[in-house]
C-alpha cells in the first residue's frame, strides 16, 4: 500500500508538471503581455477636457478625439524568442474620429469630423528566469515608451523632450523607444507642476495629454514649451506629447495628421 501510494504521488506530480509545461513560450508571453496590458497596450486618452481656452485665429472653439464606433482598437504582437530572452514588438491600430467645433461665417457653431487611423508602437524585452509556475518562468525585463503616428513617414517629428523642475527632475528624452527597467519609471511628486520643452523641426501644434487633461504648448523661437500637473493620485500614469499639422486644425478639407510620444511615469 505504501508503494502504491508513492507511485500515485509520483504519477500526480508528473501529470502536474506536464500540465505546467503545456503552454508554449509564445502562449506564456502572450498571457504576460495581457496581464500588463494597461502598461504595454495603453493608448492616449481621446475625450480630454481642454485645460486652456486658446483660440487660434478662426480655428476651433474646441476639439476632441473619440474612438471609432464602427471599428475597434486592435493590437499585433510580434515575438522573437532566443533561448531565455525574448523581444516583443507591439503595434496598435487606433481608429477614431476627430471632432473640431468652430464658428463659421454665419457665426454658427459647427463641427468638422475627420476620420483617422493612428499606429501605436512600443517594445518590451523578457527574461525566462523565475518560477515555471508563473507564465512559464517569463517576466518583463525592460520596456519603452510609445510612438504614435498617422502616416509613415510622419509629417510631424520630435527630436527630443526635456522634463524639468528645480531639484526634482532634469531629464532629456532623445528616443522614446529607449529601454528602461519595467519598474524604473520616472517618478514625480504628486501635485507638482513639471515644465516640458519639445524640440521639433516642424511648425504645427503640440499638446500635452495627462490623465484626461489637455493643454497646448506655446511655440517660441523654434521650441514648444508648456507644463503639466502630476496627478494627486499615486500610481503609474502616462503623459503624451501630441503634435498635429496646422492643416489638421485650421482647414476643414485637410486630412488629420498627428505624431506623438507617450511615456509612463509614477506619481508618489
Amino acid at each position: 500500500m505504501k508503494r502504491t501510494g508513492l507511485l500515485l504521488l509520483i504519477l500526480v506530480f508528473v501529470m502536474s508538471s506536464c500540465g505546467l509545461a503545456q503552454n508554449s513560450d509564445e502562449e506564456n508571453l502572450d498571457d504576460l503581455i495581457l496581464e500588463y496590458q494597461n502598461l504595454l497596450m495603453s493608448a492616449y486618452e481621446t475625450g480630454e477636457e481642454e485645460t486652456d481656452d486658446a483660440k487660434i485665429e478662426i480655428v476651433p472653439k474646441f476639439w476632441y478625439r473619440e474612438k471609432s464606433s464602427t471599428d475597434s482598437v486592435s493590437y499585433d504582437v510580434q515575438l522573437s524568442i532566443e533561448g531565455d530572452s525574448a523581444l516583443a514588438e507591439i503595434y496598435g491600430r487606433f481608429p477614431g474620429v476627430m471632432n473640431i467645433y468652430y464658428v463659421n461665417d454665419s457665426l454658427d457653431t459647427v463641427v468638422c469630423e475627420k476620420d483617422f487611423i493612428d499606429t501605436i508602437v512600443r517594445f518590451a524585452t523578457f527574461k525566462k528566469d523565475t518560477l515555471k509556475e508563473v507564465h512559464g518562468g517569463w517576466r518583463i525585463d525592460k520596456i519603452t515608451g510609445a510612438k504614435i503616428y498617422t502616416e509613415s513617414p510622419a509629417m510631424m517629428h520630435i527630436d527630443s523632450v526635456w522634463l524639468y523642475k528645480t531639484n526634482i527632475i532634469d531629464t532629456v528624452i532623445r528616443d522614446i523607444h529607449s529601454y528602461f527597467a519595467k519598474d524604473d519609471y520616472i517618478t514625480l511628486p504628486k501635485g507638482e507642476i513639471i515644465e516640458i520643452t519639445v524640440f521639433s523641426p516642424d511648425t504645427g501644434f503640440f499638446f500635452i495629454h495627462s490623465l484626461l487633461k489637455r493643454s497646448r504648448f506655446t511655440y517660441t523661437n523654434g521650441v514648444y514649451t508648456g507644463n503639466f500637473r502630476v496627478p494627486l493620485t499615486t500610481g503609474v500614469h502616462r503623459v503624451a506629447f501630441d503634435g498635429m499639422t496646422e492643416e489638421t486644425l485650421l482647414e476643414t478639407d485637410s486630412c488629420y495628421s498627428a505624431y506623438g510620444w507617450m511615456l509612463p511615469y509614477k506619481s508618489e
